[in-house]
């Protein structure tokens, strides 16, 4: 039995600035926190070099990301731009919806790259699900612990 990789959907957006993230750990934060290492050891006994335990759990936090920087980015399948032409919210779409005091725009993403401060909210969400494959006029309600909250897409672009 052949278990395909599972692919992970990303905008290009999001694929450069991971990719760049990932470019930095390697390039400049790895090799920095190997000197600070160094340093640390010529001070001496390491069981109680403060210094050399916070460089060697620093070293560790940032090969972890390298690594899984290295899954996402091995395994992505960047969508350049949302096809408009057919007029659904996809990945890449940024959607504008009228809620009860007023509107909101949101960028759907992959789950890689959400970042609510810039409104960008993964397609694996429960609003980013509820809002693909819609179109503009059609309503989405959403169950919140207060209840439910009902969007209607005003536009996609």
């Amino acid at each position: 039995m052949v278990i395909e990789k599972q692919q992970i959907a990303i905008t290009k957006t999001g694929f450069d600035m991971l990719k760049a993230e990932f470019e930095q750990l390697v390039h400049v934060d790895r090799p920095a926190i190997i000197r600070d290492i160094d340093e640390a050891r010529q001070m001496g006994d390491l069981r109680e070099n403060e210094a050399y335990h916070a460089a060697r759990h620093k070293q560790a936090l940032i090969q972890g990301r390298i690594d899984e920087l290295e899954h996402i980015l091995k395994n992505a399948m960047v969508v350049e731009q949302p096809d408009k032409t057919i007029g659904e919210v996809q990945l890449g779409s940024v959607v504008k919806l009228q809620i009860s005091d007023g509107h909101k725009e949101f960028t759907i993403v992959g789950e890689h790259e959400v970042d609510i401060t810039q409104n960008k909210i993964s397609a694996a969400s429960p609003l980013g699900q509820s809002l693909i494959g819609k179109r503009v006029g059609e309503i989405v309600q959403i169950s919140v612990p207060a209840g439910s909250v009902e969007y209607r897409i005003v536009s996609i672009s």
